[in-house]
């Protein structure tokens, strides 16, 4: 037990509203403790605000008092499961072992829009959040990754971006973007040296409020309640079961996702075994120029009727 806790006096939620002096100074020192121990930054952000969250409520101190706070707590298995991870961290640096809680995240298939949604979504959108909705959609990208691009990451001329910033210990990647998407970032104010940021130190987390707006209004004006379930994780699960779907190659999906283990890329060979087979939006080219318009949109060629190419993409 670390010293100062009290394991027969329970805690309250009135006694650990407020910080006591020694409690904001561990804190401080576990956060020194995490950088020291090789913690990404973002790490040790998250880590640090889901402690303070447990100190509000409960003594950090008292493994007994933290239990009952998860128990208490109306979240779901995964966060709690989280916030255990967290605790972890906070006892091991102190020398502490505690029998964890059995909490376990529970495995949800998750929303997949269509490509129709996702064009209603984006022709309501400001130019910055469309081009970061499409960046999303086309590279399968997490949102920090996504933040993290740097000007020079990209290259115009083959409309390849890199990406350099890989988060939960994913494999860095290069991905191919259509030149739609292209122009649309080449368009975007070079503030700072990140693309999508209106200055160096911003969060990710700043878009996030105007995003949810703006979603909720496009909902309402086109009456599709699905753009309301179009968050920015849901464009990664698009893009890899949309490009499993296309290749059936699961290695390929892997490494576009940079996932280290093919574990965590086999859910969407599960995903495509419910696709229908003629979900497909059908166009015809007549000319050369509409035919290389309609590949870099992602349609794939079918068959030749007289002088003009049949296409089609998964809707």
């Amino acid at each position: 037990m670390i010293v100062g806790s009290n394991p027969t006096e329970p805690a309250t939620d009135q006694t650990h509203a407020v910080f006591s002096t020694q409690t904001v100074v561990k804190i401080q020192q576990h956060k020194l403790w995490l950088e020291r121990e090789g913690y990404r930054p973002k790490t040790v952000r998250s880590s640090i605000s889901n402690l303070k969250s447990l100190a509000r409520k409960c003594d950090v101190d008292n493994p007994k008092s933290v239990k009952e706070e998860l128990a208490r707590r109306d979240v779901s298995e995964g966060t709690k499961e989280k916030y255990c991870w967290v605790y972890e961290r906070y006892l091991r640096q102190h020398g502490i072992r505690w029998d964890r809680p059995r909490y376990r995240r529970v495995e949800r298939l998750p929303f997949i829009p269509t490509e129709k949604d996702i064009d209603q979504l984006v022709g309501g959108l400001s130019k910055r959040l469309a081009t970061i909705v499409l960046f999303l959609k086309e590279t399968g990208c997490r949102k920090g990754e996504m933040w993290d691009v740097k000007w020079v990451d990209i290259d115009s001329e083959r409309n390849i971006v890199q990406i350099n910033s890989p988060e939960k210990n994913s494999r860095p990647r290069k991905v191919r973007i259509s030149s739609r998407l292209m122009s649309l970032i080449n368009q975007l104010p070079r503030a700072c040296e990140y693309i999508f940021r209106k200055s160096k130190d911003s969060s990710p987390h700043s878009i996030l409020s105007y995003y949810w707006q703006k979603r909720k209004e496009i909902s309402r004006k086109v009456n599709n309640p699905n753009l309301m379930r179009i968050d920015f994780k849901c464009l990664r699960h698009f893009k890899a079961s949309h490009e499993y779907y296309k290749t059936k190659d699961i290695v390929h999906v892997k490494e576009l996702l940079g996932h280290r283990c093919l574990k965590n890329t086999l859910i969407y060979v599960h995903l495509n075994k419910f696709e229908g087979d003629d979900n497909y939006i059908v166009k015809v080219a007549k000319s050369i120029e509409q035919y290389c318009s309609l590949l870099e949109s992602g349609f794939e060629y079918v068959s030749d009727f007289g002088e003009c190419k049949v296409c089609r993409k998964r809707k």
